[in-house]
């Protein structure tokens, strides 16, 4: 029976087509309804994860590869498959009985080819359809939604990260300005690195936070000693060079104390590192013993007063080159003085104006002991009525505790003048006009009490 046998195999293919279907047809609609809710959900509060979401459709293949295999274990066997054939065809078990005992006089009693193909069950996928049309313009319906717009990535920014960040920018600058030494340097380096790793992993506490003002002094500190120190240096060259050309006269003492006040200059110059010819072109305009004594730290004056005159001449231009690079580091530095020194416009722009010696002939900037006091005032917030702390307030009208005491009218009329007696100056003074009880006493309307109470409390 090969015709026969050929049908067979049409016949148990579409059963196992239409079992297939039948089955999928509830997991296909579950699959869309979570496929879409998840790109939904991703495009609305993940959009760091759209389109990488796409990928779970992949997981259709294991899921119709598993539906697959469940059916083929519940397929029709041989028997039952020639069964349904022999009863579509209504061969009253004709067909049954050939395929056990083939006969061909009996085959040709069975119905001809066209029967067979009409009794083969069709392909109608319509309840396969019906059953996974909503889902499926859900899901489709959830990709046409646009994905909420995420910000850039960037660098997580709060303010204690800002606040570390501040003072590295700071120590940066007195790094280049070689304002401090490397002890120093290395000490707020570990700090700054261990601050700026807190700042980053959780807010910083208030024990933290008095770390940042600590640093920050440290840094205001540092660049103060570096240039009251070149400042001292400074003074310290220009007097000495000053005896020598017939100036003032030093006193032995004097002379002393000077060179002491060069050499400390010097010294602290050396240890922040300033004294290389990368750093500073004046150092390498000095002579060559100059600059080898002032890199070993044995500095010392020549004896020779030309050659005096020349080295303090020379050094003399060497720390002013250094005060100016300290002063364009405290016009650069956002921390310095509480943040009021910006954009470069702290004490001045020229050499040495900055150093703590130089503030004292600025009027005001020399504190309440030095320099002049006839500075610009600057008035606070009190001063200016949009930022006044108080704001004017007008009082609605209202009536005495005793109306009685209400004026009825005003009539033009001579004054009466009457000279208060002068009040004695014991203890018990008398409770008249001229004590001032006539302006602390004055009724005050009700209504008008917690308006005025508000200027005058203890908050």
């Amino acid at each position: 029976m090969p015709e026969s046998d050929r049908f067979i195999g049409r016949l148990r293919r579409r059963l196992l087509l239409g079992d297939l279907l039948h089955v999928s047809a509830g997991w296909l609609a579950g699959f869309l309804i979570v496929f879409g809710s998840a790109v939904l959900a991703a495009k609305l509060f993940g959009p760091q994860f759209w389109p990488g979401v796409l990928w779970l459709g992949l997981l259709t293949i294991p899921m119709f590869a598993a539906l697959a295999w469940r059916t083929s274990r519940r397929a029709p066997s041989d028997r039952e498959t020639i069964a349904l054939l022999d009863k579509r065809l209504g061969a009253g078990g004709l067909f049954m009985t050939l395929a056990e005992r083939p006969d061909a006089l009996w085959q040709q009693r069975l119905p001809g080819k066209e029967a067979w193909s009409a009794v083969l069950p069709r392909f109608r996928p319509t309840r396969f359809l019906k059953a996974i049309a909503v889902p499926a313009l859900f899901a489709i319906g959830a990709g046409f939604i646009p994905a909420r717009e995420v910000p850039p990535p960037g660098p997580r920014v709060t303010v204690g990260s800002s606040a570390a960040q501040e003072l590295a920018e700071a120590f940066e600058l007195l790094e280049k300005a070689d304002a401090l030494d490397e002890e120093t340097k290395e000490s707020l380096k570990q700090e700054l690195d261990q601050l700026a790793q807190d700042a980053e992993e959780k807010p910083l506490t208030h024990e933290k936070w008095e770390t940042v003002d600590a640093l920050r002094e440290r840094l205001q500190s540092g660049l103060d000693v570096a240039e009251l120190t070149v400042s001292k240096g400074r003074n310290a060259a220009a007097s000495l060079a000053a005896g020598l050309t017939g100036g003032e006269a030093l006193s032995l003492e004097r002379t002393e104390q000077l060179s002491q006040d060069l050499a400390e200059a010097l010294e602290t110059l050396r240890k922040n590192g300033a004294l290389k010819s990368s750093t500073s072109e004046e150092f390498s305009r000095l002579p060559s013993e100059l600059q080898q004594l002032l890199k070993s730290g044995q500095f010392k004056l020549p004896s020779d007063p030309a050659e005096r005159q020349q080295a303090l001449s020379n050094l003399q231009k060497l720390l002013e080159s250094e005060a100016k690079r300290l002063a364009e580091a405290r016009s650069k530095c956002q921390n310095c003085l509480a943040g009021q020194c910006r954009d470069g416009q702290c004490f001045g722009k020229g050499p040495g104006q900055n150093s703590p010696i130089a503030r004292s002939e600025i009027p005001g900037k020399g504190g309440i002991t030095r320099g002049r006091g006839d500075a610009e005032m600057s008035y606070g917030d009190e001063s200016d009525e949009q930022a006044a702390k108080f704001k004017e307030t007008v009082l609605p009208p209202g009536f005495l505790d005793r109306p009685s005491d209400s004026p009825v009218g005003v009539s033009a009329s001579a004054p009466t003048v009457e000279p208060e007696a002068p009040s004695s100056r014991n203890a018990a003074r008398e409770t008249g006009s001229a004590t001032g009880k006539a302006t602390w006493d004055r009724p005050l309307r009700p209504r008008h009490r917690e308006v005025v109470r508000g200027y005058f409390g203890d908050e």
